[in-house]
Formats: structure tokens, sequence, C-alpha cells
């Protein structure tokens, strides 16, 4: 069993607490932690905006989107 690396934006960051907080530094800490360019499945929500996916398909990182949050 291989184990994936988990990331997201708040005060529970399983990687980068302190480096994150908002989608930009996530996204930026990301490129800084993956060292070559990944295909990573991004679990988003239906309010989000596109900051995080902009910056890293930049940077060659491929983005799969799964909306599975809906607000109401």
């Amino acid at each position: 069993m291989t184990w994936a690396r988990h990331y997201h934006v708040g005060p529970t960051d399983v990687r980068g607490r302190s480096e994150a907080g908002s989608a930009e530094k996530l996204a930026r800490f990301i490129l800084e932690d993956v060292p070559e360019s990944k295909k990573m499945l991004y679990l988003t929500g239906d309010k989000n905006r596109d900051t995080m996916p902009k910056i890293l398909n930049q940077r060659g990182v491929g983005l799969e989107e799964l909306c599975h949050i809906h607000a109401y």
C-alpha cells in the first residue's frame, strides 16, 4: 500500500501547516514539496476560485478536479 500526500488550507493542515493559509500559499508550498510534475486529485467545492489550479497548471502540475462539496 502506498500513501498519498494530503494538503489543504486551514489550521489543521496535514502538510504545510505554517506555510499555508491561502490557496496561493498552499500552491507554492506544493510546488516546493513535489519535485517533479505530477497529476494530483484536487478535491474542491462549488464556490472555489481558480487560484490554485492556475498556479499549479502554469508549473506543469496537472489537476484532476472533483467537486465534492456543494453549498446550497
